[in-house]
């Protein structure tokens, strides 16, 4: 295994005073950068109150949302996009068509000047039959399960159910990140793929067959919250017997995976 290096990150503090957003969790005003070197990527998987969103940024200024969070989350994302300074959304990538990742995909084009919404062919007709203020022109399905954003970035569509829900293995050199949207364990086992990350589908709410985890067998295990909605606890369970660090996302704050081709380091900011 990769060793794990936790880096204490630089933070400009814009103002002295913090605040709170909805059910307690901080989040002082702050600004973080991370001084991307050429070869480098910035995967932040970001603390809201309700539902996924993780931020993707490029040494080229370059930033990929995946997934939105829900309406209720708008502020706080909003918030967090502002931390670590994005002020354009190059591409979204919805993987499920459902309120938790979906959500603001109408304010984040309208207001962060998003070039293309990707995600599939069963998605784009669900959002745009429901959601006649969308601009369904951006959206656009790839024309194969393998497609490349920025120089370095490789997004490798695993499967697709039959609703649409897409799970995903994100690579970056010899860095993988198997982001998992559907809870169907045996669509896992069609293409059980190795990972250095795994984003637990269904905030955790699922028990995660041990055959999958020792197949994908991964270092570090990220677990977004929801609103009223508890982790199974015997998902930590399996996911401990995999002897890999568990990162619930909301707990400990924002965590970044820095990447270069050939190593990571894991950033928690609180």
């Amino acid at each position: 295994m990769k060793k794990l290096i936790f880096l204490a990150i630089t933070i400009i503090f814009v103002a002295a005073a913090g605040h709170v957003y909805s059910k307690g969790v901080p989040l002082l005003n702050k600004r973080v950068k991370f001084f991307l070197e050429h070869d480098e990527i910035a995967v932040t998987f970001l603390a809201l109150p309700d539902g996924e969103a993780t931020l993707a940024q490029t040494a080229s200024n370059q930033n990929i949302l995946i997934n939105t969070g829900s309406k209720p989350s708008y502020n706080v994302l909003r918030e967090e996009l502002k931390i670590y300074g994005v002020t354009h959304i190059n591409d979204v990538i919805i993987t499920k068509n459902t309120e938790p990742y979906m959500g603001n995909i109408i304010k984040l084009v309208k207001n962060y000047n998003v070039n293309t919404v990707i995600t599939s062919k069963e998605n784009i007709h669900a959002m745009c039959l429901k959601n006649s203020a969308i601009d369904c022109s951006i959206f656009t399905v790839p024309n194969k399960s393998d497609f490349r954003i920025g120089q370095r970035l490789n997004i490798h569509i695993l499967n697709e159910s039959a609703g649409g829900e897409w799970n995903l293995l994100l690579t970056y050199g010899k860095n993988h990140i198997y982001y998992m949207s559907n809870r169907g364990t045996a669509l896992h086992l069609q293409n059980p793929y190795s990972a250095t990350v795994l984003k637990v589908p269904d905030f955790g709410r699922i028990e995660v067959n041990n055959e999958l985890v020792e197949k994908i067998d991964p270092e570090i295990a990220i677990v977004f919250r929801k609103e009223k909605s508890k982790v199974n606890s015997l998902l930590y369970d399996e996911l401990e017997k995999g002897l890999m660090d568990i990162y619930e996302i909301g707990k400990i704050g924002n965590v970044t995976i820095k990447m270069n081709p050939f190593v990571y380091e894991v950033i928690t900011v609180n």
